[in-house]
């Protein structure tokens, strides 16, 4: 077995051992939720694959990832948000693991898809009045394939495919009830989350954004994934490229992503949940100021 999937499935156990013993004995719960963050550090000092530098972010790619998948299972199926968290998991895996082999431009361009998705997820939680608007446009792009040339003969063709299960599900969804035009516009599902469905303004990320983050930090950082996407930095220097992305990576991953997933999961997929959500938060807190702690050292 590989060390890091044996890391892992430590993890699996303990985590899912100590939720157990609590659901059992409420009066545990701090006693167990430290007991769990020792386990965990424990054992990741002893079976990481990783330099002592990355231990924290490591730990909390597998820590968030066994929350959503194990105790998230029931409302992972036919859910919009959790299905694009699990995207956005996904991705961050990917993220810190081009990172830690140096393959730092990768990393941050595959960062700015991340970061629009995170932004996406968190403006569909916010503003739920999007959810059903935002499925369908997703379906309704792919079906059409961004076909700009007759909109409405489109969209009727489009309806007409009686013999699809997908497009009897995309029915019931609502899909007949929004107008082709904002389906196929870029943001056009977010209208009612920012312009209270106002037909005549054309939204643009810049918007989903700043309705989320309005801080213009958050900009500078798009922008400057952005450009890497885009080949703005193709003509320099890839020593220079490669010293500016190592640290910008380290600083969004840290600063931005998982912040952005802790937010997430207190906020939004554990607010129901008060022991998984309680153990989340307090161990992922152990954890950073040992770490913190530790560095100091």
């Amino acid at each position: 077995m590989p060390k890091e999937q044996s890391l892992k499935n430590n993890f699996i156990y303990w985590i899912e051992k100590t939720i157990k013993d609590i659901k059992q004995n409420k009066k545990i719960l701090v006693e167990k939720t430290q007991e769990l963050a020792d386990k965990l550090m424990s054992l990741m000092s002893k079976k990481s694959s990783y330099k002592k530098e990355f231990y924290e972010i490591e730990f909390f790619i597998h820590f968030i990832d066994i929350f959503f998948n194990r105790i998230f299972a029931d409302e992972k199926k036919q859910n919009i948000t959790t299905n694009l968290i699990s995207s956005q998991l996904r991705k961050f895996s990917y993220v810190f693991w081009l990172y830690v082999n140096e393959e730092y431009e990768s990393s941050m361009i595959l960062f700015r898809s991340l970061y629009e998705g995170l932004v996406v997820t968190l403006f569909l939680l916010k503003n739920e009045i999007c959810i059903e608007k935002y499925a369908c446009s997703s379906a309704y792009k792919i079906f059409t394939i961004f076909d700009k040339t007759n909109l409405q003969e489109v969209h009727n063709e489009l309806m007409n495919i009686s013999d699809s299960k997908l497009i009897e599900s995309l029915d019931k969804m609502g899909l007949k009830k929004y107008d082709p035009k904002d389906l196929l516009a870029r943001y056009g599902w977010a209208k009612e989350g920012i312009k209270g469905g106002n037909e005549k303004i054309e939204i643009e990320f810049t918007d989903v954004l700043e309705n989320v983050f309005p801080d213009e930090n958050y900009k500078v950082m798009y922008r400057i994934a952005s450009s890497f996407v885009h080949s703005t930095m193709a003509g320099t220097s890839m020593e220079i490229i490669e010293n500016l992305v190592k640290d910008f990576m380290l600083s969004y991953i840290n600063n931005f992503c998982i912040p952005v997933f802790v937010d997430i999961s207190v906020k939004y997929l554990l607010v129901d949940k008060s022991i998984e959500q309680y153990v989340f938060e307090n161990v992922w807190k152990m954890v950073k100021k040992d770490n913190t702690a530790h560095n100091k050292r």
